[in-house]
């Protein structure tokens, strides 16, 4: 591989060497005020860049907190010269006195070697970018990562909107799940925040969509995900394990705003299927006047 002269044990040491020099990175997660809130040990993985990014193309799911079939971080020996400089010889040999009075001899290893360290990491602008379209009051058509399976979208294919603003529930049902206008849409609210927003005193979980709360103020706070009549919310409690990326959309959707919650509903054309392949995605995002398509990495906008 390396030419004649190659030592299998000596290849074999500097590759323990190096792993281990680099094997305990850590990727730690602040708040705003910079505390530290979610520490991610990465495993360190040996062998070319190519293979591994073909794995991580056939499992990309980066949330897990061990990823060890899916290296996020690996690194490759690139090349080995020899250094006539350092050749072995009986001269060259480094002595070092043991704590037994032995003296062990070190043979100088005649060759450099190059390796490339790599790192995989999610782009957090896509979150940001989304972020900007909505606080535009535009639409946005999420597909991302595994369906999930019920009687609601509950964030990776679901339509999310800005819910201060009433008129996205006219925009939502004429122009995309072309229904009747009066049909309600429901929130997904931070479990964590959901105090600001309706009334659970019994803090019963909600992480389906499928129980209706009294809300405070919520035909005021956040119009077009509540229930018109009453003012009542069948909200999604979210809490932060179940789905990490859309945590972070309306945490800092709710920095920017003050209110924990986005409006969700399923992203489907009105009595079709909600969405399952990119394919069916793509589809309705064509056929419909919906103005964003978050697809897994990329971002589709119309012009």
């Amino acid at each position: 591989m390396f030419g004649t002269y190659f030592y299998h044990q000596t290849s074999r040491k500097m590759v323990v060497a190096f792993g281990t020099l680099f094997n305990n990175i850590e990727v730690r997660r602040t708040d705003s005020a910079d505390a530290v809130v979610e520490v991610i040990k990465i495993p360190l993985s040996y062998g070319p860049k190519d293979k591994m990014l073909v794995r991580i193309s056939q499992d990309p799911n980066l949330n897990s907190k061990v990823a060890l079939t899916v290296p996020r971080m690996g690194f490759e020996l690139t090349s080995m010269t020899y250094d006539g400089a350092r050749k072995l010889n009986t001269m060259g040999r480094n002595v070092k006195k043991g704590t037994t009075g032995l003296k062990k001899q070190f043979n100088p290893v005649p060759y450099n070697w190059d390796f490339s360290l790599y790192v995989f990491v999610k782009n957090a602008e896509d979150g940001t970018q989304i972020l900007e379209q909505i606080l535009e009051n535009k639409i946005v058509a999420v597909c991302r990562g595994r369906m999930e399976m019920g009687q609601r979208s509950l964030g990776n294919r679901s339509i999310i909107a800005d819910p201060r603003t009433r008129s996205n529930v006219e925009k939502i049902n004429n122009s995309i799940k072309k229904r009747d206008f009066w049909m309600p849409f429901a929130p997904v609210i931070l479990e964590e925040y959901q105090d600001l927003l309706i009334k659970n005193p019994k803090k019963i979980d909600s992480p389906f969509m499928t129980i209706t709360f009294e809300t405070k103020d919520g035909k005021n706070k956040f119009p077009a995900a509540v229930h018109q009549a009453d003012g009542t919310a069948r909200a999604q409690l979210l809490k932060k394990e179940q789905n990490p990326i859309l945590w972070s959309l309306i945490f800092k959707f709710y920095e920017k705003t003050g209110i924990p919650a986005l409006l969700n509903t399923s992203f489907n054309l009105h009595g079709e299927p909600i969405v399952r392949t990119i394919q069916d995605a793509l589809r309705v995002f064509d056929k419909s006047e919906l103005e964003v398509l978050w697809l897994d990495e990329h971002i589709i906008e119309k012009k």
